[in-house]
Order: structure tokens, then sequence, then C-alpha cells
């Protein structure tokens, strides 16, 4: 790629997913480790794009790699991710940025408006990625001090565990980012009712599950001792 654009291949370095780092591969997006292992990470299999900034930038940004990038800051929008016409998943191979492989300009599609929670946090979101400064009703200074690697962890394991705790059927991106932004917003509150949410339904699985460890023991396993997250996230543990 770099002999096809004249360009240093080192100039290019940067924006590859993988690096090789005395004999070990690691993911990464832009200089943000992301470990070895990329499953809730990087989003691989299905493209998702904001039609508009597409067309006002003339590419696609990194922070659209992100399957937690499940909204447009900027827009204020959902992340593009069928086509409006023939309602096929977007490929990767077509013949456009913003042309579906049936034809159809994606700048066409119809606008589906997201909440202030959740655009408040894409901004966060995309400020980690790309270094940009950020006002945030969030727990910004903790957040801002989590690596991106960990801050993704992070949203996983709230949107993931606070679906649980609702007896939730659905557990794709849109919806674990939702329940992240539940526990996360108007801080500490909304993590505050995420435990008591999630505290009633152990019991309720479990009545003998009484007690620290056993009421949040799946939680803190997740939130506490991942190596992902590596003593990153003490300050919901003091929470």
């Amino acid at each position: 790629v770099a002999h096809v654009l004249g360009r240093d291949a080192q100039e290019l370095s940067h924006l590859a997913y993988r690096v090789d780092e005395r004999g070990s591969w690691h993911f990464k997006l832009l200089d943000h480790d992301l470990g070895q292992h990329c499953k809730t990470a990087l989003r691989l299999h299905q493209p998702a794009l904001c039609p508009q900034c597409v067309s006002e930038l003339r590419y696609i940004d990194a922070f659209w790699d992100l399957r937690a990038a499940v909204a447009c800051p900027a827009h204020e929008r959902k992340a593009l991710r069928r086509c409006h016409e023939c309602g096929d998943d977007i490929r990767w191979l077509r013949s456009g940025l913003l042309t579906c492989h049936c034809g159809a300009c994606f700048l066409d599609a119809p606008c589906d408006q997201v909440d202030d929670q959740t655009v408040e946090l894409m901004n966060v979101l995309q400020a980690k990625l790309h270094g940009f400064p950020v006002k945030s009703g969030f727990p910004l200074e903790a957040l801002h001090e989590l690596p991106l690697r960990s801050l993704i962890h992070v949203l996983h394991v709230l949107g993931t565990q606070s679906l649980w705790s609702r007896r939730a059927l659905e557990a794709d991106d849109q919806s674990v980012v939702a329940a992240a932004v539940d526990a996360l917003v108007r801080w500490p509150r909304g993590y505050h009712r995420f435990l008591k949410d999630f505290g009633t339904r152990a019991i309720s699985a479990n009545p003998c599950a009484l007690g620290y460890s056993k009421q949040f023991g799946t939680f803190c396993e997740a939130m506490f001792n991942s190596r992902a997250l590596t003593g990153n996230t003490e300050f919901f543990k003091e929470e």
C-alpha cells in the first residue's frame, strides 16, 4: 500500500491493526494497544458508519472500527449498519464509501436519532481515541485515565452485566452500550442504580447469594480481575 501511495511504510504503520512486539502479536487501533484479543473491541465482520461524517470528511474515521461506536457524536444519529434499500448488512467490498453493493446511496438512509447520554458517551470514546479534550457528565477524570482498551472493556462489562440484571434478551452492540450509558450517566447515581439492580437479580436467581462476594462475585470477577483492566477500575470498587 505504501508503494502504491508513494509513501514510506513507516508513515502508515500507526494505521495498522496489528503489531509484532518481540514475536508476540497485539491488536491496536491508531496508537492504542488493544491486547492480544480484540473480540469486544474491533468491528471486524460488519462495517458501520455515519453517512454524514463520510460525506464531510471524505473518509471513514477509525472511530467506526470500534464495536462500541454505536452512534455519531457529531450528528447524533445511530450508526448505519444496513442498507435502507436492500436491507443487507453493509459490506466491506462495495463500489464507493457511501454506495451499497445494490447501488443505493447511504446518504439517503433515514436518520435514527439517539439520546443525549449516548451522544455524550460517544464523545468521550472518540476523544479518548484521538486524544481530544472533552467535557462530560460522566466520571470524566477517571475515564480519561483509562487506556482505550480498558475503557472498551468497562463498557462491555457494565453493559452485559446490566442487561443480565434486567433479564434482557438482547445483547447486541447497541443494547450493550445503551445499558453501559445508564450505569455511567449522572455519576455516581447511575452506577448505584446498576448495583442495586444487579444485587436484586443475583438474589432472585439464587436466594442463598447473600453477602458481597456471593451477590456481586460475577460482576467483580469481570470488572476487577480482568487482565484487560490491570487495576484501572479502582474508582468503581471505591464507589
